[in-house]
């Protein structure tokens, strides 16, 4: 764990911003890559380290709007509603463990997240 001193109270700020800004997903569909997305351009020239964490969590962020829209697909035969329930409650307890993650500034591997952005 780095000791986090009073300069890297922006880096933190930004990289937990960078994993938390995915729940916005959860109330508007797809909102969940915005935030990190936005991170990944515009933050990283700024604070170099965030970028890790920002690629992260947009990883994963893709990967649960694949897996979503399965799910919202599937509702048409009832089990999908199972489905979003899951990716929900997933999605809350990951985003959850990497902002505490980001908070010691160290990067979240994300549990069955595939990778899209290296």
């Amino acid at each position: 764990m780095r000791k986090i001193t009073p300069e890297d109270k922006e880096l933190v700020k930004w990289a937990m911003w960078a994993h938390g800004s995915a729940l916005l997903g959860l109330l508007l569909p797809y909102t969940n890559l915005i935030g990190p997305y936005y991170i990944l351009k515009n933050k990283t020239a700024e604070f170099p380290e965030v970028e890790a964490h920002a690629k992260a969590a947009l990883n994963f962020q893709i990967t649960m709007s694949i897996g979503f829209t399965i799910c919202f697909v599937l509702l048409i035969v009832w089990i999908g509603i199972f489905g979003l329930i899951f990716l929900a409650v997933c999605e809350l307890i990951m985003v959850f463990l990497a902002v505490l993650e980001a908070h010691d500034l160290e990067v979240y591997k994300y549990p069955f997240s595939m990778t899209f952005i290296e």
